[in-house]
């Protein structure tokens, strides 16, 4: 039941918040003496009245046995609450929980058609304003991590001057976006909600109108924002200047349910207004998570985690929430994930020798009962061949089944190749044939992987390279490893 009477204080509450925010996000110059383990947290006293007089005591119960990294949706058409900051006395949800929001809307507006290639596409716009060069850096970076991705489409960049409105409502009415980004400045008008919306180049608005009427398709969106709750646009507050740091609940909520009334299938986007440099981590911390397979509101979570364990004092941990399907992963057209996995190169050399002695019908016997041999080694130690094109045999470990000790395999299957050729130099000395020598190089890392129902398990990263040039540059019946395999490898072998 709703309580005007707390909800007015906790009103109260966010004035005083104000100062705060921009006291600890941003300390003063030339302040010393100030222990951090002993600042109060300037969010928990807020936390813990909503905890304790919004919630009612089996709501209370129930949170506090809930076990850690459990969902948890909220769903509430009041946007003046920050749930995120609710406090059981321990840790604030958005720690514990991977939390998020559901609208409750009256109405809600039919699906509409999503134009899908079959691969994955972003749509990136950043900097419309030309002010923010942290905002550009940030859609560079992005933009990098999404051309690293397989089976993904270039990024579709819009920065700067690009930014126009004619050509962003182009873009968002096509529906063939699974993914659209905007970092720059967002307008919030708490006076007049219907004229928040983004600025663009040429000072130009996309308001929460046309995000409604024009996008299509059912993109994931995340909205990287400078903002002002006074419809003025801030690149980052200053020391002392508290009024930038006003909650922007009710403007906030309004492109929430701008994007997801218009098809979105779920938005992030900031409570608080938010720094440039701190919310590019974030946002690329979170994408690196999402890509890796990571459902939204847990990739969020951990990003809340990982900032505010960067920086204790700084509130930008707390500002950012979740509207939609929490449980969606970003890269939904297929299975992706970034996992520990290890390749062995093994490069065979005195071959052309061999040949040139015995022919190519004995050649092939020998190499023949040469391979048969590494495939029965292979499968012992749980590898897998992935391309065994004389003299280069390249066998990974880790997929299609993870495993915590892919660089021991690899180094016992490298010993067993190695006897394997000694075995067969024994039986071809007899016979006066020139010796074959085996080289191996391994190396371990993480690489992104994709395993769907008609695809073969591919794996992309630079491990296979790495592994090569270990394998070129090693003596004969050397094997050579990186320094990740070696330390994954120390309980097993000295080296």
């Amino acid at each position: 039941p709703r309580n005007p009477g707390v909800e007015e204080h906790i009103q109260e509450q966010f004035a005083e918040l104000a100062h705060l925010f921009n006291r600890f996000a941003q300390p003063a110059s030339g302040t010393t003496g100030d222990d951090p383990s002993r600042r109060q947290d300037p969010l928990q006293s807020v936390g813990r009245l909503i905890f304790v007089q919004l919630l009612p005591p089996m709501i209370q119960q129930a949170l506090r046995t809930l076990p850690a990294g459990s969902a948890l949706t909220i769903a509430t058409n009041n946007p003046t609450i920050p749930w995120e900051l609710v406090h059981d006395g321990e840790t604030y949800l958005a720690l514990k929980f991977a939390l998020a929001r559901q609208l409750l809307t009256q109405h809600a507006h039919p699906p509409r058609t999503q134009i899908r290639s079959g691969r994955w596409a972003t749509l990136l716009i950043g900097n419309p304003t030309g002010d923010l060069p942290q905002a550009t850096q940030e859609i560079e970076q992005l933009a990098q991590l999404i051309e690293s991705i397989p089976h993904a489409d270039r990024p579709r960049l819009l920065l700067r001057h690009r930014a126009t409105k004619a050509l962003i409502l182009q873009e968002l009415a096509s529906g063939r976006y699974d993914l659209i980004h905007y970092s720059g400045h967002a307008l919030f008008d708490a006076a007049q909600p219907a004229a928040t919306g983004f600025l663009l180049a040429e000072d130009e608005v996309l308001t929460l109108r046309e995000i409604e009427e024009q996008l299509s398709g059912h993109p994931i969106i995340f909205l990287n924002g400078c903002e002002s709750a006074r419809g003025q646009t801030v690149s980052a507050p200053q020391a002392g200047d508290d009024e930038g740091f006003a909650y922007l609940g009710v403007a906030a909520q309004g492109l929430a349910i701008a994007f997801i009334q218009g098809g979105a299938q779920a938005f992030i986007g900031a409570y608080w207004p938010i720094l440039d440099a701190g919310s590019q981590t974030f946002a690329l911390h979170f994408y690196r998570l999402a890509i890796q397979g990571v459902a939204l509101h847990e990739a969020l979570r951990r990003t809340r985690q990982f900032v505010r364990s960067a920086n204790p004092s700084d509130p930008l941990w707390a500002s950012y929430s979740l509207y939609g399907d929490p449980t969606l992963p970003v890269l939904s057209a297929a299975n992706y994930a970034i996992r520990p996995l290890t390749v062995l190169m093994a490069h065979l050399t005195g071959l052309s020798a061999l040949y040139q002695t015995v022919g190519l019908e004995r050649a092939a016997e020998l190499e023949q009962n040469f391979m048969g041999q590494v495939a029965h080694a292979v499968q012992q130690y749980g590898g897998e061949v992935v391309d065994a094109s004389l003299p280069l045999v390249q066998i990974r470990f880790g997929v299609p089944a993870a495993q915590e000790d892919s660089a021991e395999r690899a180094l016992h299957t490298a010993l067993a190749l190695r006897t394997i050729v000694d075995q067969l130099n024994r039986i071809t000395s007899t016979q006066l044939l020139p010796g074959l020598s085996m080289r191996c190089g391994i190396s371990s890392d993480q690489a992104l992987t994709r395993q769907a129902a008609d695809t073969p398990v591919w794996l992309s990263g630079n491990i296979a390279d790495a592994a090569l040039g270990l394998a070129l540059g090693a003596a004969a019946s050397e094997i050579c490893t990186d320094e990740a395999t070696r330390r994954q490898a120390q309980r097993a072998f000295h080296f």
